[in-house]
């Protein structure tokens, strides 16, 4: 198995917007502006912020995901929520070059159906899509000829299986991008929990069953930190303040300015050096902020002492969702030296007795801010074992989100364990 594409249900670039999200690379295409929400309807695994985060995509909405390479045998997966059974419309189209290969239709009395591009090659007239929450997964072996073959599961079961039938609509045995579109008579809909593979190759090469697409953010510095933190957008004030004070309520004010108000909102920060310890706090996220003051979720002591305060988890604001995330050029890391790592310990994962961990995505979010030619490459540090994304990333000069698809563990080149993932720390690494 090899992942191509994974994706929570827009948790982690909700602010961005349908147009944003493609513009950042997260998706190809859109038509008809689908909706990012974090009120979706209970029945999938909630964030852990509580919310439940997904894509509202109804009639008239499409999101479209291209890729450079082709695929001759392709398995999707994904959550699909309907208000009502939906009705004749369709739901999903592998495609090659913008050219429909095979899709999953609905009748007019809610019956999936599989066509090849409008025609009709399998179908089941005992199963209706239900409405709530459905599991598709969708796995197409394309041949231009007579050899193909296609299975849907609908919920986990197996609705529809073919073989020897016609499964490309071009001269190629592949597909290179699919459309995932609403239709109609069950608006609001919300999609979510998708995945796509290429079951070509690697250990998996047959449908996963329903899935969860978590996302964990990161929290705290790893073993290295060796590019620059930026705080509130101000130059040169890198990943500290200085703190002159502290109230009885955990208002703390420092001598820095320029960062505007609310922008620290979501930042978790550590201070050390006041004389009370209580006053003296670890990795808390600033709930509010003046120019001049940021406010923490405890009781202190009254003090005026000179102490530090560090930024975490720059990288990601957000992290307790409080914030709006990514926000650009509010806060980040950066670096020049060749060579240079910043790593980031996560959340922890927690799978239930049976789960399994197919693939772990690393997920970068990086534009170059100087003159001239930069690169970059994704870390992902498992046991000792450092891996990169295997070739220089060009960054350009506006936001881009990166994927780093990790199918095994560096570090034992086998399955991922949640005990191997959350002991891993995942970064960037300078190199040009």
């Amino acid at each position: 198995m090899a992942v191509l594409f994974a994706d929570p249900g827009a948790e982690y670039y909700l602010s961005l917007g349908a147009a944003g999200a493609v513009t950042a690379g997260a998706w190809s295409v859109e038509t008809g502006g689908p909706l990012f929400v974090n009120t979706a309807p209970v029945g999938r695994a909630a964030a852990s912020d509580g919310k439940y985060y997904a894509i509202e995509i109804n009639s008239g909405n499409t999101l479209t995901k291209n890729f450079g390479p082709s695929y001759n045998h392709m398995i999707v997966g994904f959550a699909r929520y309907f208000t009502s059974p939906p009705i004749s419309g369709t739901l999903f189209q592998y495609k090659d070059a913008g050219t429909v290969q095979v899709d999953i239709r609905v009748d007019g009395s809610g019956h999936p159906y599989l066509t090849q591009n409008g025609t009709t090659i399998g179908s089941v007239a005992s199963v209706v899509i239900p409405g709530g929450w459905n599991y598709l997964e969708l796995e197409v072996v394309f041949e231009t000829g007579l050899t193909g073959s296609a299975q849907l599961w609908l919920n986990s079961i197996l609705v529809v299986t073919i073989s020897g039938v016609k499964t490309s609509g071009t001269s190629n045995n592949s597909a290179n991008g699919y459309t995932i579109s609403g239709v109609a008579g069950s608006d609001p809909e919300y999609f979510r929990d998708h995945w796509v593979i290429d079951a070509s190759t690697g250990a998996n090469t047959t449908h996963l069953g329903d899935c969860t697409v978590g996302v964990e953010f990161p929290t705290t510095a790893g073993s290295h930190s060796q590019w620059t933190e930026q705080v509130g957008g101000k130059s040169g004030t890198g990943g500290t303040l200085t703190i002159t004070s502290v109230n009885g309520a955990g208002v703390y004010t420092f001598t820095d300015t320029g960062i505007a108000a609310s922008q620290l909102v979501g930042y978790n920060i550590s201070v050390t050096g006041f004389g009370a310890g209580v006053n003296n706090i670890t990795n808390l996220p600033i709930t509010a902020n003046t120019i001049s003051t940021f406010t923490v979720s405890l009781t202190t002591t009254p003090q005026g002492a000179t102490a530090t305060g560090t930024f975490e988890n720059l990288v990601q604001d957000g992290i307790n969702h409080s914030g709006t995330w990514p926000d650009g050029d509010s806060g980040y890391i950066f670096d020049a030296t060749s060579g240079d790592i910043s790593d980031f310990a996560h959340t922890a994962l927690s799978l239930p007795g049976s789960g399994i961990l197919y693939s772990v995505v690393h997920v970068s979010y990086v534009k170059k801010d100087d003159a001239g030619a930069r690169a970059f490459r994704q870390v992902c540090i498992s046991g000792g074992v450092t891996e990169t994304n295997g070739v220089d990333i060009s960054a350009t000069n506006t936001y881009l989100y990166y994927y780093d698809v990790l199918d095994q563990d560096p570090n034992t080149s086998a399955q991922w364990t949640a005990t191997g993932y959350n002991a891993a720390t995942f970064g960037v690494k300078e190199v040009t």
